[in-house]
């Protein structure tokens, strides 16, 4: 029976083969920067220059940040940059004001197909995706978010980076480890941003250390969470939704108290992609074969809110893969 049910596994893999890159670890740098690291452990990182978030034996990546204004005291994402151990890179620079196409060492990686979300860790997703480098591929998901992905020999050391940029500044920088650093726990020797950072000179600040004033979280809250939001996506069932809202809520309060000039500024650029990646990740329909289908929940949820905003939702992003510009849940 054992060999049975093995077969059946290996069979499964065969017709539906999976990426390995490891979905269960996630790291990610927002804005100026709030950061995830691999452990869950949040920080902040107020300096500018060039800083590593991963190291691996086969791959390393870099993140550059900017002032996120001449007068900000903030620090922004700026560049991402991933480089192989056989000296093969890709970089996304937007440090000069300037909205940098995806480069390598060779050429520009072409990122018109389009993966939802939902799919980006299956390999047959990624077979629609053209072949203009030997060791990555690139590809765009409906809230206009870029993913490269590395296609190393060694499958297993791959990586895959999620990057929702501006002309000017990178508004969030996603990073999804090999399965041999997950499985290794090369995290807890990994001494990058993403890993174990404990470089005194330039030191993290871990984000439940600094103390906020609850006025300050409140004005956040309002400028952020309208009633729309509590109405249609927030509930004691979203507990998960009502998490990620409470986290971009405190990074505006942060942002508030190292000056950045507009209550919410960054945390509004990201706040509707946030919420219809989160419902993605929650909420997908298991009997459905096609990568678009979500739970019919899902599609109450935002028929509701952009009812209560006066609005539709927008089939051009959420049904028919061609959101071309700015992601938005109504029109």
């Amino acid at each position: 029976m054992k060999i049975f049910f093995n077969l059946i596994f290996l069979s499964l893999q065969f017709f539906n083969p999976i990426v390995c890159i490891n979905s269960t670890l996630e790291c990610s740098s927002t804005n100026d920067p709030h950061m995830i690291n691999f452990n869950k452990v949040a920080f902040e990182f107020h300096y500018g220059g060039t800083f590593p978030l991963y190291e691996s034996s086969y791959v390393k990546i870099y993140a550059g940040f900017k002032r996120c204004s001449p007068t900000s005291n903030a620090y922004c994402n700026c560049l991402i940059e991933v480089e192989l151990y056989n000296g093969e890179f890709v970089i996304v620079n937007n440090c000069f004001g300037l909205d940098s196409e995806v480069q390598t060492d060779e050429n520009n990686l072409d990122c018109s197909t389009q993966i939802q979300i939902s799919s980006l860790f299956s390999e047959a997703a990624w077979e629609e995706a053209p072949d203009v480098h030997q060791s990555f591929k690139c590809a765009t998901t409906p809230t206009n978010s870029i993913v490269v992905r590395t296609t190393l020999p060694s499958r297993k050391n791959d990586v895959m980076i999620l990057i929702y940029k501006r002309p000017d500044i990178i508004d969030q920088i996603k990073i999804y480890p090999s399965d041999n650093y997950a499985f290794n726990s090369l995290q807890e020797t990994d001494k990058s941003l993403c890993g174990s950072y404990d470089r005194a000179d330039v030191p993290k600040i871990e984000t439940n250390k600094i103390q906020i004033d609850e006025k300050i979280v409140s004005k956040c809250d309002e400028e952020l969470v309208d009633n729309c939001i509590e109405k249609a996506i927030l509930s004691p069932k979203q507990s998960f939704m009502t998490t990620r809202v409470k986290k971009l809520v405190q990074d505006c309060a942060l942002d508030i108290k190292v000056g950045v000039e507009s209550t919410g500024m960054f945390q509004k650029e990201i706040f509707e992609q946030t919420i219809y990646e989160e419902l993605v990740k929650n909420y997908r329909n298991p009997q459905c074969k096609s990568d678009i289908c979500l739970d019919s929940e899902v599609y109450n949820m935002l028929r509701k809110f952009c009812t209560c905003k006066g609005k539709v939702p927008n089939k051009m992003c959420l049904i028919e893969k061609k959101c071309t510009k700015s992601f938005k849940l109504c029109v």
